[in-house]
This record gives C-alpha cells, sequence and structure tokens, in this order.
C-alpha cells in the first residue's frame, strides 16, 4: 500500500460532527512499477473552516463577484459564479509566495501556465457540473451563500512549508465556505445520478438513490485509470463516483471503489479511514478504506489486511492488495 496517512472517523462530543485523528507518519516508499510517494501527517478537530496559524498571502487578492444578470436561468447563474470561484482561488494561489508552479498544479490541482489559464481550467470543471445538474433539476443554488465562499478564498491558508503537509486543510478551507452555494436537493432516497444531487453531503448515489454509505461501498473492484497507485480517479460505477488504484498484485485487481474523502473525513462511511497519498509528479489523493486487524486475514471481495506502511512505526491495518 502506498505510504499514507491515516485518519480515524469518530463523532466529536456533543455536537454530532466528525473529529479527525492522525495516526502517523509515513515515509517515502518505492515500489517497483510505480511511483514513490510522500505522506504527511495532517490533525483536525472537530467542525472545519479555521485557519489557525496559517497566514493569508502576502499580496491583496481582488475577490470577484458572480456577474450574471438577475434573471439569467440557474445554469448561467451557476456557470458566473464558478468563473468568479475559479478566478478567487488561482488569485490566491499565485499570490501565496511559498507555492511553485509545480505545487500549485501537483498538489492542490490548480494547473495553467499562468493565472488566465489556472481560472479557466478550474472554472471549467465547476461548470460541466452545474450545468448537467441544472439541466436534470438537482442544483440548489445559492448567491446568497456567495459572499463568503469568494471572500474566504482571499485568506485561505497560505504557509512557508511544504504544500503537502497543508493541501489538506486548503481543501477543507474552501470546501467548508464555498460548497454550500452549489448544494444538491435530493433527499435521502430519492432518484439521483451523482452524489453531487444529494441534500446530504456525505450521501452516496446508490442503485441510483441517495443513501448513507457503507462499509461495502468501497471494496468493490473498479477499473484504475491512473499511472500511480493511490493515485484516484472518477468512476460512475462505483458507488461513491471513484476508483483508487492499488499496487500491483497477484489477483488482477487494477482499482478498489473509494469515496474522495479530500474535502472533508466526515464523507467516509462509517467504520472506514480516510488516508492520504502523493505521488511525485500528481496531485495529493483522499480516499476511504476499510480498517481490518488481523494481517493477511481476508477482505471484502477478495482484498487482503495488509499494514498501512510496512517498515513505519504505524501499525493500522487496511483492505488493500498484496505484492505478487
Amino acid at each position: 500500500m502506498p505510504a499514507t496517512t491515516s485518519e480515524r472517523k469518530d463523532r466529536c462530543p456533543d455536537r454530532g460532527v466528525m473529529s479527525h485523528v492522525a495516526l502517523s507518519m509515513l515515509p517515502t516508499l518505492p515500489r517497483a512499477g510505480c511511483k514513490s510517494f510522500i505522506a504527511t501527517v495532517l490533525l483536525f478537530g472537530c467542525g472545519g473552516g479555521g485557519d489557525g496559524d496559517a497566514a493569508a498571502p502576502d499580496a491583496a487578492v481582488p475577490v470577484a463577484q458572480a456577474d450574471a444578470a438577475p434573471d439569467a436561468g440557474v445554469a448561467d447563474q451557476a456557470a458566473a459564479f464558478c468563473r468568479a470561484q475559479a478566478q478567487a482561488k488561482c488569485a490566491w494561489a499565485f499570490a501565496c509566495e511559498s507555492l511553485s508552479a509545480g505545487d500549485r498544479a501537483g498538489v492542490l490541482g490548480l494547473g495553467g501556465a499562468d493565472e488566465a489559464a489556472c481560472t479557466e481550467n478550474a472554472a471549467a470543471t465547476c461548470i460541466a457540473d452545474t450545468a448537467d445538474r441544472a439541466a436534470r433539476g438537482t442544483l440548489n443554488l445559492q448567491l446568497e451563500k456567495q459572499d463568503d465562499c469568494l471572500s474566504g478564498l482571499r485568506v485561505a491558508p497560505c504557509q512557508d512549508t511544504d504544500p503537502v503537509e497543508w493541501v489538506r486543510a486548503w481543501r477543507e478551507f474552501t470546501h467548508e465556505r464555498c460548497a454550500r452555494v452549489l448544494a444538491g436537493n435530493v433527499d435521502v432516497g430519492g432518484a439521483c445520478e451523482t452524489r453531487r444531487d444529494c441534500v446530504v453531503t456525505s450521501n452516496l448515489c446508490v442503485n441510483g438513490a441517495c443513501a448513507a454509505g457503507e462499509k461495502r461501498d468501497i471494496t468493490r473492484d473498479c477499473e484504475a485509470s491512473g499511472q500511480f497507485e493511490g493515485q484516484v480517479n472518477r468512476d460512475a460505477a462505483c458507488p461513491g463516483e471513484a476508483c483508487v488504484q492499488v499496487g500491483r498484485n497477484g489477483n488482477d485487481k487494477t482499482g478498489m471503489c473509494t469515496v474522495d474523502c479530500g474535502d472533508d473525513a466526515g464523507d467516509c462511511p462509517d467504520g472506514t479511514a480516510c488516508v492520504q497519498a502523493v505521488p511525485e509528479g500528481g496531485p495529493a489523493s483522499f480516499y476511504c478504506t476499510q480498517p481490518c486487524e488481523e494481517s493477511g486475514a481476508p477482505c471484502p471481495n477478495g482484498f487482503e489486511c495488509v499494514r498501512i506502511n510496512a517498515t513505519g512505526l504505524d501499525t493500522s491495518r487496511h483492505c488493500w492488495v498484496t505484492a505478487p
């Protein structure tokens, strides 16, 4: 299994919010047939959105506003917000002096040779998603919340340390402020095509209906399309719409269904854990795995119980694959 940070999902006292407890720091582990991974320790408390001791970028970042006409259709208004959000996010990224071009693209996933290209790329993904949901009537556009999002992006955490150490905090910080603008409107049990259709953000779209995820939803086979072990790609066939690439193994497995938990570890189904892997040359990936107890014990669907790191201090075990 790639070097990772594991975060178990537990309830915070009296608040019903998930706490995130980092278990260990793991070293880079080279593997045959795949590139090395770097691992980080990330420690999160209950709630979210706080920037702690993180500093804002040195340069002032202008806060763009969605400029769609008040009588524009939902898709057009959503697209205007997508552009404003992308502009604010990329302006912050280029103002954060500790970030190199490789960091922006490789760690934060904000590609583009300059701020304009970054904005165009980031907006395109958002617009494609909102246009689809608006056409199907599952987008709950809440523009009254956009000011908090766009102004929050201006003061997102920017630290002088390696960004792989705080990319998770940045993702949670921005998600906490911006996800509510483009919410879903499908209640539990209602018909969906994507988990983003659901009102409850931690719901999955299971068999065409919004429902709470279960452990069995992340131990299914899927076809990984990445180049690195630990890389996550979109897969509509998985309940969590994500497939993580597993390592070389003798079981003819290429991937395991998972959930992208980079925005909130609470997105992982009960009884599972959120782990982070950072392939060299690729963006940080975050995915849910199923913890297990006994090495070598069978896991659902032919996966096996293995230590998350065979040489480090972390002795936690997860359902994964073993090398041939």
